[in-house]
């Protein structure tokens, strides 16, 4: 439990990355396309990179940034594969969501500005956690 607590900010933001990402897909003002497509891409990289630093709290960040991406870059370079299972699996929104449907090279830069991101919250994130202990530590002094 104390684990959860001390990772209150990160498990909120997870929360909120899902509606929210989930939302990009559907919006249909001003830069549908772009924001449908690209700016979820950097939301997609910021989840899965939260996730993992909260499941594998020991793996250093640039690491787990490293890790998310060349993850979501082989999904990417799998949308050039055209099995009948993937082709099934990418049938349904999660499968669209999760696996895309398209391979578009731009989209590699995308995943970095959210790879970038990703590790901006979580060295941000550490150091909030550092001065807090150091200031528990002295309290108890």
């Amino acid at each position: 439990m104390k684990y959860l607590t001390k990772h209150k900010n990160l498990i909120i933001l997870l929360v909120l990355l899902v509606p929210i990402g989930l939302g990009t897909k559907f919006y249909k003002g001003d830069n549908a396309f772009w924001i449908n497509n690209s700016f979820s891409d950097v939301l997609y990289e910021i989840f899965w990179s939260v996730l993992l630093f909260i499941l594998v709290p020991r793996l250093r960040i640039i690491t787990n940034v490293i890790l998310i991406f060349v993850a979501t870059s082989i999904i990417e370079f799998m949308q050039l594969v055209k099995t009948p299972f993937l082709l099934e699996l990418r049938s349904s929104f999660l499968g669209k969501t999760l696996l895309g449907t398209t391979f578009v090279p731009m989209d590699f830069v995308y995943y970095a500005i959210g790879c970038l991101l990703s590790f901006i919250i979580l060295i941000i994130h550490t150091k909030s956690l550092t001065k807090i202990d150091g200031l528990l530590q002295s309290e108890k002094k």
